[in-house]
């Protein structure tokens, strides 16, 4: 026991390093550059927070974040790290095989979603922190529900414990909140049918995140987007919006953006009902599971061959209403075989993990503008999914049965290696950022002091689909006030295959800048 909480202690440490060393050389982008300027300095002490947004605390974060390194890189990491305890928690606690499987499928989030979540601090700062409270609340029930009945005084603590955090953790992104209230709600109805009471953990989730919605939603930004009056962010209500919302945005980065985690739940399905196949009694599960069980086979492959592949859009014009059919039924597919073969706990958390996923999302129906970073949560949740079945039915197996100790050493075995392949690469890839950042902002300093120019010459830097607006356009106007730039001179790229090769083959950095300037 004491070796395994040794090297489960050891691989949370690995984890916070990894994550530190992203946010080492992860270079600030896109808004990042406002937070760190003027408007961050007076964000909150000219009384700009009170129209801008209620993302108070995920706004506090980014402003110090773009000032203090260390605190970037303490703040990232440690909420990347907790996320994945948490996530870790709600699956087992000590079982290493959950948690090499719950870094890796985190780590290979789509990179459009890398890029908004992990490689943009103003987008972590509210996608990432937001999801800690609700899997909190989620993890407190799981353990005590059936403790609550007979301990009140468990109950007032955990109340008690749950005031501040549930305030606080509505500050971060609008759809959470919401959604957190929303799961308040359905928690204190599943105890009142279950118990026939209402405990005071419930009721204090329920205020306290009321409280904090309402702190929130109080921000005149909102009244403004409710009244049109807002420039960037608006609201519709008509049909068409949500029928084109739901099946060329939503459908997309749900499920046709994240390849490796709709396989991954299909998987998933197929392993509910191989293992539960012998319960199938009636004509009518028998012909349910085998559509649903032809369906998780023939979707994964759907998107990344027929479309992606070959080219090939089924329907033609009605391709946008095919796919989003073919969800649907992908995803009651799931809900179906959840609420059929699992039972206890299990089923209850599966529909919950299922059901959050689709609520976390469907706020962008009427909501705009949307991006990969709102879909974050969701994939969070989806992975819980994935993780709970895999767990069930294969990794408890593997550790309580002797006769599966081969089994059980060659998946930690396989899944180590897989873990360390990409943790290195990822690393690689992400040193290289930093060094190309870090070498671009000299080089432009460089530029001021000795070029007589009326440009600027900037760096591309590497593997740029992996950050967020990491390459300034010749308007961003941020870019040029956070770099001490003249606004009126233009960028002029240079290729990072270019200057890469140019920069090796030079002796020292001032040589690299004259040569860059003169060709």
């Amino acid at each position: 026991m004491k070796k395994n909480n040794y090297i489960i202690g050891s691989m949370y440490l690995l984890i916070f390093l990894f994550f530190a060393l992203c946010a080492y050389n992860f270079p600030l982008t896109g808004d990042d550059l406002n937070w760190a300027g003027h408007f961050g300095d007076t964000y909150f002490k000219e009384g700009i927070y009170k129209y801008y947004d209620g993302r108070y605390l995920g706004d506090f974060f980014i402003i110090i974040m773009t000032r203090n390194l260390f605190l970037k890189i303490f703040i990232f990491s440690t909420v990347c790290t907790v996320l994945l305890y948490l996530i870790n928690l709600l699956t087992e606690r000590k079982n290493i095989l959950v948690m090499l499987s719950s870094f890796l499928i985190i780590l290979l989030v789509p990179k459009t979603i890398f890029a908004q979540i992990f490689g943009w601090s103003a987008g972590f700062v509210n996608y990432v922190p937001s999801i800690i409270l609700p899997l909190l609340y989620i993890y407190l029930l799981k353990t005590n529900f059936n403790k609550l009945s007979q301990n009140r005084h468990l109950d007032v603590k955990l109340a008690l414990f749950l005031i501040v955090p549930s305030i606080l953790g509505q500050f971060f992104a609008e759809h959470v909140t919401v959604y957190n209230v929303l799961l308040a709600f359905i928690t204190i109805l599943y105890a009142f049918i279950k118990y026939k009471k209402i405990f005071f953990t419930n009721l204090s989730f329920l205020f306290s995140s009321l409280i904090g919605a309402v702190l929130m939603f109080m921000n005149d930004a909102y009244s403004k987007i409710a009244t049109k009056d807002d420039a960037y962010r608006s609201m519709g209500l008509s049909l068409k919006k949500f029928y084109d919302v739901a099946a060329k945005d939503i459908n997309h980065y749900l499920f046709f953006d994240n390849s490796i985690l709709v396989l991954l739940l299909s998987l998933a399905g197929l392993l509910i009902i191989w293992k539960n196949n012998h319960l199938v009694s009636s004509k009518q599960q028998k012909y349910s599971t085998m559509i649903f069980s032809i369906v998780f086979i023939i979707y994964p492959l759907y998107t990344p061959i027929l479309v992606t592949n070959f080219n090939i859009f089924p329907f033609g014009n009605y391709y946008f209403l095919f796919s989003l059919f073919l969800s649907a039924v992908f995803y009651l597919g799931l809900i179906y075989i959840s609420s059929v073969f699992l039972i206890g706990q299990d089923r209850i958390l599966a529909l919950l993990y299922l059901f959050s996923a689709l609520v976390l999302a469907a706020p962008f129906l009427v909501v705009s503008p949307m991006g990969p970073r709102c879909f974050f949560a969701s994939y969070v949740f989806f992975t819980l999914f994935i993780l709970l079945v895999i767990n069930k039915f294969t990794f408890k197996k593997m550790v309580s049965k002797k006769s599966s100790k081969v089994y059980y050493k060659n998946t930690l075995i396989l899944l180590a290696t897989v873990s360390i392949f990409f943790a290195s690469t990822y690393s690689i890839m992400f040193e290289r950022i930093g060094n190309a950042a870090r070498l671009r902002a000299e080089f432009i300093e460089y530029q001021k002091k000795h070029s007589k120019q009326n440009e600027i010459k900037v760096l591309e830097v590497p593997y740029w689909e992996y950050l967020w607006a990491v390459m300034p356009i010749q308007e961003d106007s941020s870019f040029k006030i956070y770099m001490g730039l003249k606004p009126d001179y233009p960028f002029i790229f240079i290729p990072y295959s270019q200057w890469h090769e140019n920069f090796k083959n030079t002796d020292n950095k001032s040589d690299f800048f004259k040569s860059s300037i003169d060709n």
